[in-house]
């Protein structure tokens, strides 16, 4: 990267290194002549950025060693509304296809489970896969074999006030395979 100062730091280096010549300190040579060093070079005004400085040599700027991130624009970005996992007894609904996750959920008498959808066209739905119990289901606990489907980040709760293994489904997917246990002790 070319910075204005440097032009300021190279002249002033020339100076220092021309006036040591001049003094015999050179190394060799000849060293007859003067040279006029009165007064001090104008470093006023703007420095002139028309050039590029040599930098050959000073850095690999190969196409392995750009490390330049470049957004993929063409992309859509993931925007997956995860559960909140560090919540106990949350269950996410539809991440990465059609599941629930976790698959089984062990609880306590009186724990709340929340499932969080993470995409859209699901529901929980209490019972046997296909075949509602009517224990609970989304969004409201009411007419569980008509319940509908809810979209991305709708999320859904329920307290489990007795011990007992629960089984529920995803209306539409549960042929796919989209089921999920509460165990409660």
């Amino acid at each position: 990267m070319y910075l204005p100062s440097m032009k300021i730091v190279t002249l002033a280096a020339m100076v220092v290194a021309l006036s040591a010549c001049m003094k015999g300190g050179g190394g060799g040579g000849d060293m007859t002549g003067t040279m006029d060093l009165k007064g001090s070079p104008d470093l006023t005004g703007s420095p002139d950025l028309t050039g590029s400085p040599d930098l050959t040599g000073m850095m690999d700027l190969t196409a392995a060693n750009d490390l330049t991130l470049q957004p993929d624009l063409l992309m859509q970005p993931d925007l997956t509304i995860l559960p909140d996992m560090r919540q106990p007894n949350t269950v996410s609904v539809g991440m990465g296809g059609i599941n629930f996750a976790p698959m089984m959920l062990n609880v306590k008498v009186n724990d709340t489970v929340t499932w969080v959808w993470a995409s859209s066209g699901h529901n929980v739905v209490s019972g046997v896969a296909g075949s509602a119990d009517n224990k609970f289901c989304s969004p409201a606990n009411m007419n569980c074999a008509a319940a509908p489907t809810s979209m991305t980040g709708f999320s859904y709760s329920f307290k489990f006030t007795a011990a007992g293994t629960f089984p529920y489904f995803c209306a539409p997917h549960a042929g796919a395979g989209m089921v999920g246990t509460i165990v409660v002790m």
